[in-house]
C-alpha cells in the first residue's frame, strides 16, 4: 500500500477510497458540531500538550477544508482542502477525507524534545537555554517536550 501521511491512509484515497480507513476516521470522531470536530486519533499538542480539535468548513458544493487547532496554545496546521467531491456507493466521503487529511498532517509532525540541564538554581532547557522548572512537561520558552536523559537515548 502506498502510505500517505498517516499509516494506513493511502496517498490515493480520494481516487480509490479505502473504506476501512474511512470507517476508522468516522469511528474516531467523539464530537461533531458541524464546524468543530473532536477525534481520538489526534495526538496531543507538541508545544503545550493541549487537546486539539478540528475546524471544518464546507466552502462550496465541491470543496471542504479542515485544519487542526490546539485548544491550549491555539497553534494550528495549514488548511487541508479536499477540493472535489468523492462518493463511494452513494456515500459522500468528502468531509471525512478532509478530516482525515488534517489528522494526518497534525500527527505527522516531529515532536521537539529537550532536557533539563544544570542545577535547580541555574538550570534550564537544553535547546533554547530558557528557564525551565525541572517538574515541567513542556518548556515554556520553546515548547519542546521535556524528557529525561534516559528517554533521549
Amino acid at each position: 500500500m502506498d502510505e500517505w501521511l498517516m499509516p494506513g491512509i493511502p496517498r490515493t484515497i480520494a481516487e480509490d477510497p479505502d473504506m476501512e480507513t474511512v470507517r476508522r476516521i468516522r469511528a474516531s470522531i467523539t464530537k461533531d458540531t458541524g464546524q468543530v470536530v473532536e477525534s481520538d486519533m489526534l495526538e496531543p499538542c507538541p508545544f503545550c500538550g493541549g487537546r486539539p480539535w478540528i475546524q471544518v468548513h464546507e466552502l462550496d458544493e465541491t470543496c471542504v477544508e479542515a485544519r487542526v487547532v490546539c485548544s491550549g496554545c491555539h497553534v494550528s496546521t495549514v488548511r487541508e482542502c479536499q477540493s472535489w467531491r468523492v462518493s463511494y456507493k452513494g456515500d459522500d466521503l468528502t468531509r471525512t477525507l478532509a478530516i482525515g487529511r488534517a489528522i494526518s498532517l497534525w500527527n505527522r509532525r516531529t515532536e521537539r524534545t529537550c532536557h533539563y540541564v544544570g542545577d535547580e538554581v541555574s538550570g534550564g532547557c537544553s535547546e533554547c537555554r530558557g528557564w525551565l522548572d525541572p517538574a515541567c512537561s513542556y518548556c515554556p520558552s520553546c515548547g519542546a517536550r521535556v524528557v529525561s536523559d534516559d528517554d533521549r537515548r
